[in-house]
């Protein structure tokens, strides 16, 4: 786990990054790590987030889209 401050903490990290309630900063941390298989952005309000999925061809996980 880490803090948006500490995102660079995880340089090497080689596994799925869970972003729980991410903004557009942190996002766009995380695209920048080498190593990550994959993000999996959890939000509760995510309109703003459905254009980042959309232009990364992201999969949808399980449960219905809110």
């Amino acid at each position: 786990m880490a803090t948006v401050a500490d995102l660079g903490a995880l340089e090497g990290f080689a596994g799925p990054l869970i972003a729980y309630r991410p903004d557009p900063h942190m996002l766009t941390i995380a695209e920048d790590l080498p190593d990550l298989l994959g993000i999996v952005a959890v939000a509760d309000r995510n309109d703003w987030l459905r254009p980042w999925v959309r232009s990364r061809g992201a999969e949808h996980l399980s449960g219905g889209v809110l």
